[in-house]
């Protein structure tokens, strides 16, 4: 459905949220409040993103921490969620996301249907490379699924504006210290 953003000229996120969807056009209103309009702004993404969350997972999805861990038990929404928190990143023009699973197949096994699933229903994907495990966005961003296979050394050399890590329990403490965490 087609929808119409009021937003201010100040609030240079809003825009860039927004340029991969033809259906979607922003308008500016000069000497908006930049803070109400983004918050406007991102409610809007994450209706028209459709993936509404439990109370329990708003929680997480909103904390301010730099790094966020959930343990949480099975069928909690943990993948739900990853997939919202990746499209919300990966919303805005040329962002690097990965999403990390112990081994390749895993991550495949895990997340890669239902976000190919969520990406083409919203109409953002440039390519898809189903070897690679890869979204190429129109607005630039990427969307990688991983394995941590052999402690993530395949995994060096990025730099990323997001990092989901599945099954952390599983991956190689080595990954995230050596070559996860200083990617981020």
């Amino acid at each position: 459905f087609p929808v119409t953003i009021w937003a201010a000229s100040s609030a240079v996120i809003a825009p860039n949220c927004f340029t991969m969807n033809k259906h979607i056009k922003v308008k500016w209103i000069i000497g908006s409040n930049p803070a109400s309009v983004f918050l406007k702004v991102y409610n809007i993404l994450i209706t028209y993103l459709n993936m509404p969350l439990t109370d329990a997972q708003r929680k997480i999805a909103e904390a301010p921490q730099r790094f966020r861990v959930a343990i949480c038990g099975r069928r909690f929404g943990k993948t739900h969620l990853a997939i919202r928190e990746m499209c919300k990143i990966a919303a805005d023009p040329n962002k690097e996301v990965f999403y990390v699973a112990p081994t390749y197949r895993q991550a495949k096994m895990i997340a890669f249907k239902r976000l190919k699933e969520k990406l083409l229903d919203l109409r953002w994907v440039k390519k898809i490379n189903e070897t690679e495990l890869s979204f190429t966005l129109k607005n630039g961003s990427t969307i990688s699924l991983k394995g941590a296979d052999g402690g993530g050394q395949n995994l060096r050399g990025i730099g990323l504006d997001l990092l989901v890590m599945d099954e952390f329990a599983m991956i190689d403490s080595a990954a995230w210290e050596e070559v996860l965490r200083p990617a981020l």
